[in-house]
């Protein structure tokens, strides 16, 4: 799995060849890269006793080493200088996120030499570690309002290097626009000359641009990861609920004050590892049986003045794995109950019922109309877009109800551009949400393929027409069809096609991983539709 491969990786990086006490400095990137994926009790297992920012001032720790996981800029680069020559660690390793230029690794050394610090320096390396991963196979290069920006050539070819490294022969499907792109990656690929991973098949990766679905980023998903990153503020697995938003009057043991709750949802939260690509109806049930499991499993084991030594020593020994418990359970379920209560301030129950209905759009007119004054304009112009998308003929009757809410006609028809669908003529979370899902077969989303599961199943099957780029192998040449395919999307990417990808990955027998550029929430991706149709 792509996840326990960047743990493997990064662990190695960090612990060095011995065990020895150290300082982790990172930059926004370094951070974004070690953050999802280790806890501080990881890190110090691994020698780190104090984690810090590279442009913070910074006290000496002359007994200490310093481990630097940062983006190879010259800002970088000229602090790292500085470090050395006030000699305020006793030695440093420099991890660079991606490829240093030579340019900079020459200016480094120099001045480094000049100052008689090059003892000081133990490694100075091209990490090829530039992926914020946060699932299983589901990783990121957070590059913010990525969706038709400029200047970022340099961070993709970093990212997708170093995602290939390990592969053996890796074939490049792309959309034309960003061959380019594809053949300067396989050429610093070629250059680093990485191959590992004997006995596989050969690999794909597929690269696309935002452009070829952009409907599935404004549709209301109803799994919990989407609901999470729509309703609620979300970025590389950190979870914020808004002042005065979190609703947790009903969850025993959780502090009910009116301020902002963060919550990491990283890899050691079993929950939402389990669950986050799960349907929310069904998370709700999952996390009402755990709170009752979890007092259950209390009672049966309470102490008291009668309870014998054994007893007594085996409900201690539980308390650390209770307590953890207790945590994840109180978390998702401060979340839940959040959800249940926007999902009905904003009718999102019967807005995604609305986008998922078998019928005809004069079947559901009345409906629709009727919940024009109850959503906001936002929700309108999603909507709108989906049923589209969905009856092509129906687009005046659409656009008018979009233009009755205020919605902007140029920002819908951007999103409804290109080809379009053609369809055919009781207790404390489930109890709430229950009352909300009364439709149970309209809120599960309608079987369709997106955009990006019919380009892989083409990649799968040797249908793809998108040009390809190979990279030679140095082993024997590797026979039959792909062992793997990557896919990654520029311009931002979406929990809806993660989960689709994860799916279809079993249905073929072949591994899938998931990149973009950024995880797009609904708000976020219509921003930067607006700003790029201003310029």
């Amino acid at each position: 799995m792509l996840r326990e491969r960047q743990v493997d990786i990064l662990e190695k990086l960090i612990r060095g060849e011995s065990f020895e006490w150290s300082v982790l400095v990172v930059d926004d990137v370094g951070q974004d890269i070690v953050a999802p994926l280790f806890r501080i009790n990881e890190l110090m297992e691994m020698g780190v006793v104090f984690c810090t920012r590279v442009d913070d001032d910074r006290d000496k720790i002359e007994e200490a080493r310093a481990i630097y996981i940062v983006e190879e800029t010259k800002e970088n680069a000229n602090i790292i200088k500085e470090d050395l020559l006030e000699q305020k660690y006793k030695e440093v390793e420099v991890i660079f996120t991606g490829m240093l230029s030579r340019e900079l690794f020459e200016d480094l050394a120099v001045a480094v030499g000049r100052g008689g610090e090059c003892k000081r320096v133990k490694k100075v390396m091209d990490g090829m570690i530039r992926l914020s991963v946060l699932h299983s196979s589901l990783y990121t290069l957070n590059i913010k309002d990525s969706f038709m920006k400029k200047g970022i050539t340099s961070t993709l070819v970093s990212g997708l290097v170093s995602l290939l490294r390990g592969m053996d022969a890796p074939v490049l499907h792309i959309d034309k626009k960003y061959l380019e792109l594809a053949e300067e990656v396989a050429k610093q690929v070629q250059k680093i000359g990485d191959r590992g991973r004997k006995g596989r098949k050969r690999e794909a990766v597929l690269i696309v641009g935002r452009e070829i679905d952009l409907i599935t980023p404004i549709e209301h998903g109803w799994t919990y990861n989407a609901l999470i990153s729509d309703v609620l503020e979300y970025d590389l697995n950190k979870v914020t609920i808004p002042e005065g938003m979190a609703r947790m009057e009903q969850v025993i043991g959780v502090d009910s004050t009116p301020e902002k709750k963060v919550f990491d949802l990283n890899r050691f939260d079993r929950f939402w590892d389990k669950n986050q690509n799960e349907y929310f109806q069904e998370v709700a049930e999952r996390v009402e049986q755990e709170l009752a499991d979890y007092k259950a499993d209390l009672a049966q084991r309470s102490i008291d003045s009668s309870s014998s030594k054994e007893v007594i020593s085996s409900a201690l020994s539980k308390v650390p794995e209770l307590a953890q418990k207790n945590k994840v359970i109180h978390t998702h379920m401060t979340i839940c109950l959040t959800l249940v209560e926007e999902i009905k301030k904003a009718k999102l129950d019967e807005v995604f019922g609305l986008e998922n209905d078998t019928s005809r759009v004069s079947d559901i007119k009345d409906e629709l109309e009727d919940l024009l004054g109850k959503i906001g304009a936002e929700h309108v112009l999603r909507m709108c877009a989906v049923l589209i998308k969905r009856f092509p003929n129906e687009r005046a009757y659409l656009e008018e109800v979009a233009k009755k809410k205020g919605c902007s006609l140029e920002l819908l028809r951007f999103f409804t551009q290109g080809e379009e669908e053609h369809s055919n003529s009781g207790s404390i979370v489930t109890g709430a949400a229950i009352s909300l899902l009364r439709n149970i077969k309209r809120l599960l989303p309608r079987k369709k393929k997106l955009p990006i599961e019919i380009a892989v199943e083409d990649v799968v099957n040797g249908r793809s027409t998108y040009p390809t780029v190979g990279i030679e192998s140095k082993q024997q040449p590797l026979q039959g069809g792909y062992s793997a395919v990557h896919v990654f999307s520029i311009g931002g990417g979406t929990f809806t096609e993660y989960k689709a990808l994860m799916e279809l990955g079993e249905q073929l027998g072949v591994e899938i991983t998931y990149g973009t550029t950024e995880i797009l929430s609904p708000g976020k991706f219509i921003s930067a539709v607006t700003s790029v149709l201003k310029k």
